[in-house]
């Protein structure tokens, strides 16, 4: 990765110190472009010397006066850094700050911004201690509507993509075209997060004739409230702005009452033509409790399949392992649960250069397994490639006694997907969805890909987001959401979920603050009302998510750094509750969820997940804020209309 250090020119006078920060950067991960832009004749000065020596990694351009917004988009239309690093001609850079900004943002690819920390000096380079009157904090929203849009300095790094996405560089005419960062912030956080690094990268310099005191407190106020109320306006928020100067002050405003006709819904589909062959150990689980098994070169796992297994085409078994792995893993398939000679041995090779410490699922899909005859027996190995003491974990579940591995077996079934998708239609249609508000989309992609690429057709105030295998059970189940949006408040709904047999596929949506994990109550109970109820929670389930439009135009959407469907809904919630938006899990609406597909990604999923959000620990934490029990009521009897 490149930082791109980009300097409108104006002043001389401290031009030469600021162009050396630059050159005696630890890392030459660097590239720096330098506008002058009608400056006093010493800058020019400098800067025809700098064009005459023809550094490599350093472009001068000269122009007339066009303000520092435009200047700022001029350069950063013809740089080539992946990152950009705003820099002011009369402030400097410290020796570390591109090294320590990269390293940021290599650790942080959420991060479509990373702001650190700057020092005051005075016109003589020395330190001024006065604190700083932008707070070094994390931004705080309502319901999608930066409180602080002020709080924002240099240094900052802007990932290019983010920032072209962003629309570049923006100010105010009437104001010579300043509030170009703070403007920036607010666009940038539509998109992506801005990211603390508390390190103090940059010298800021005090001085009588810095350009900042031309405009007069009012002045500043003013481009803010601009700023802020378009961000409103953009993010389509429900708030009301109840005071003039930042930090700004915002009450909510109830939202709307709403139908069914106000919905688009958003359906990922992805046809695999398997269906999966029943199991007990298979999520969600019907009882029990999760183990460990370690296999290596001296242990195995072995288990009975009562009632015997088959047939089926491909299985996948949920490994771990605490270190870098080379091997074969193997799983022996018996006819018999006394036969010493297995009926087929199916292997695959497993390999990891860095411990992978959530499931790992071994995909038995190089070939066609096609197994007809029934499995009553099985053994699960692994043999490393190399030392003996590699190993790897198998995950389990003990049951009724009995520890079994935990498995998933399917069938080859033509037209299986595309049959739960009729199904999910139907169960749209008879909710009084129009066919013009369903936007199916088919692609090889990500989930979220697909959520946000069909999202851009979407224009209701509300998106349901609906996997293409769940099915709402009554056909009000959509106003019961819609009902407990407008009673409570919240920004994004969920219902209770149910196996196709009809247990707990999801009840009341939680978080362990320790393990970093989210979880749904009572998965595999039977349900017997025990989970209807009205809740406030950290996160819902995509499986059936009411969103309503304001949620992706503040957050972007879901992240598209996750691979196939796993823990992008639960980060599409924190993010959404870190923009000041609530959860709330209605356990009186009911869906169907019919589990046909899963991926082979919880792995990767889960590192990206727990990096995420490790920091944001408090998102984590019970929700204490408790629905009120006339709601509750209202809702259980079929909510206002």
């Amino acid at each position: 990765m490149i930082v791109s250090v980009e300097v409108p020119v104006i002043r001389g006078g401290w031009l030469i110190q600021c162009i050396d920060s630059v050159l005696q950067q630890t890392s030459p991960n660097w590239v720096l472009s330098l506008r002058w832009d009608e400056g006093d004749s010493f800058s020019r000065e400098i800067m025809e010397a700098l064009q005459a020596a023809r550094h490599p990694r350093i472009q001068v351009h000269f122009g007339q006066r066009q303000g520092i917004a435009r200047a700022r988009q001029f350069l950063s239309e013809r740089s080539r850094g992946d990152l950009i690093l705003p820099l002011d001609d009369d402030d400097i850079l410290e020796p570390d700050a591109v090294a320590r900004l990269l390293s940021a943002a290599v650790e942080r690819p959420w991060a479509g911004i990373i702001r650190a920390r700057r020092r005051f000096i005075d016109d003589e380079g020395q330190p001024i201690e006065i604190d700083d009157w932008f707070p070094f904090e994390r931004r705080s929203y309502l319901d999608g509507a930066t409180l602080d849009v002020a709080n924002h300095s240099q240094p900052y790094a802007i990932r290019r993509e983010m920032f072209l996405n962003a629309g570049g560089w923006r100010g105010f005419e009437d104001w010579e075209y300043f509030g170009e960062d703070c403007s920036a912030f607010t666009i940038i956080e539509e998109r992506a997060e801005v990211e603390l690094l508390d390190a103090i990268l940059y010298c800021y310099r005090i001085h009588g004739s810095r350009t900042s005191l031309r405009f007069p407190q009012r002045g500043a106020n003013d481009l803010w409230r601009r700023i802020a109320d378009e961000a409103v306006s953009r993010r389509h928020a429900n708030v009301r702005r109840t005071n003039d100067e930042p930090p700004f002050h915002y009450v909510s405003i109830p939202i709307p009452p709403a139908t069914a006709a106000d919905i688009d819904v958003v359906i990922p589909f992805w046809e695999s033509n398997e269906c999966e062959v029943v199991y007990g150990p298979a999520r969600p689980l019907d009882s029990g409790s999760s183990g460990q098994r370690i296999l290596d070169v001296r242990t195995h796992f072995s288990q009975t399949c009562d009632p015997p297994l088959g047939p089926f085409d491909r299985l996948e078994i949920a490994l771990a392992g605490t270190g870098a792995v080379r091997g074969m893993v193997s799983v022996a398939l018996f006819a018999s649960p006394s036969s010493f000679t297995p009926a087929r041995v199916l292997r695959q090779s497993l390999e990891s250069t860095t411990p992978f410490s959530f499931d790992v699922v071994a995909l038995f899909d190089t070939q066609q397994v096609r197994i007809e005859e029934p499995i009553s027996r099985l053994e699960i190995t692994f043999e490393p490639f190399g030392p003996s003491e590699q190993f790897v974990i198998l995950h389990t579940v003990f049951r009724e006694g009995r520890e079994q591995a935990l498995m998933r077996f399917f069938r080859h079934k033509p037209n299986h997907c595309r049959e739960l998708l009729d199904r999910c239609l139907a169960s749209l249609r008879a909710s009084g969805i129009g066919e013009s508000s369903i936007h199916v989309i088919e692609k090889r992609q990500s989930s979220s890909k697909n959520r946000n690429e069909a999202f851009r057709a979407c224009s209701k105030p509300w998106i349901c987001f609906m996997d293409d295998d769940a099915e709402l059970v009554h056909p009000n189940t959509l106003q019961q959401l819609l009902d407990a949006c407008r009673q409570t408040g919240a920004s994004l709904c969920g219902p209770k979920l149910l196996t196709g047999a009809r247990r707990i596929y999801s009840g009341v949506p939680f978080t362990d603050p320790i393990a970093m994990e989210t979880r749904v109550a009572g998965m595999g109970e039977a349900d017997g009302g025990q989970h209807d109820v009205l809740a406030m929670v950290p996160w819902l389930p995509s499986t059936v998510l009411l969103t309503h439009r304001s949620v992706m135009l503040a957050t972007g959407g879901f992240d598209e750094l996750y691979e196939g469907s796993q823990h992008e809904d639960a980060d599409f919630c924190l993010r959404a509750r870190a923009r000041g938006f609530r959860c709330c899990y209605n356990g009186h609406a009911v869906a169907v969820h019919h589990n046909a597909l899963r991926n082979s990604r919880l792995s990767s999923n889960a590192a990206h997940f727990v990096r995420r959000w490790q920091d944001r620990k408090d998102l984590f934490l019970p929700i204490s804020s408790a629905v009120p029990p006339l709601v509750a009521r209202q809702l259980a009897n079929g909510g206002s209309r």
